[in-house]
């Protein structure tokens, strides 16, 4: 009762995004902020909590199968693990960049490219590595 009680509460209070509300004057470089808004917290957060979830459930749902199978459920649970990293990084990084944004005051190219191409590289890295460990499972289950 109690716990319901504390998400009931935590729903009626606005989210806080640590996104720069300053509106840059330039065309460009307004586009370029839009861009680093898409990518957010809770995309990446839900990523890395799946990722460490299917990895565990890889981990400890499996015992006595055939040597191939077991080949395949470990490298799609170490690919799994990567992509854990990546996105665990990835969080850590627009966190980073956002405060840095905060603290400038004003959108900067210095502050604002580093963290697209940063955040979007770590942020495709995990999604190649959740789809080599989804081909992974694939190849385990379709045998």
């Amino acid at each position: 009762m109690f716990f319901v009680f504390i998400i009931f509460c935590s729903s009626l209070n606005d989210f806080a995004f640590a996104q720069n509300t300053v509106i840059p004057q330039d065309d460009f470089m307004n586009r370029i902020d839009q861009l680093d808004d898409l990518l957010t917290i809770t995309v990446t957060a839900s990523l890395t909590g799946l990722s460490i979830a299917a990895a565990t459930f890889l981990g400890r749902s499996f015992g006595n199968e055939e040597e191939e199978t077991k080949n395949h459920m470990i490298r799609a649970q170490k690919d799994l693990i990567k992509a854990f990293r990546r996105f665990l990084a990835c969080t850590i990084f627009i966190f980073v960049f956002d405060f840095l944004e905060i603290l400038g005051g004003k959108p900067s190219y210095f502050v604002i490219v580093p963290d697209i191409i940063i955040t979007y590289g770590l942020f495709g890295f995990g999604i190649w590595h959740l789809i080599k460990s989804s081909k992974e499972i694939f190849n385990m289950y379709g045998r």
